[in-house]
């Protein structure tokens, strides 16, 4: 993968990266959407399209599932 300046900031796989580190965080297995949002404003993201987009690789990967407003990891 070729990255040139910034753009790999805004990739998917670091927006990914960066709510699994929220999770690792909390310590929990469990996040809610709010946290969510709060640690991608804490990283300067302030797009939804990032929030979709992270989201989106990390549950199409098998790694999260969504239940209610919650996120969960699968183990």
């Amino acid at each position: 993968m070729l990255v040139y300046g910034d753009t790999l900031k805004y990739s998917p796989m670091y927006i990914g990266y960066i709510i699994l580190k929220e999770f690792q965080r909390k310590k929990s297995d469990k996040i809610s959407l709010m946290d969510i949002t709060k640690a991608l404003r804490d990283a300067n993201m302030n797009s939804h399209r990032q929030f979709i987009l992270g989201l989106s690789f990390l549950f199409f990967v098998g790694i999260i599932d969504f239940k209610e407003d919650y996120i969960w990891v699968i183990s």
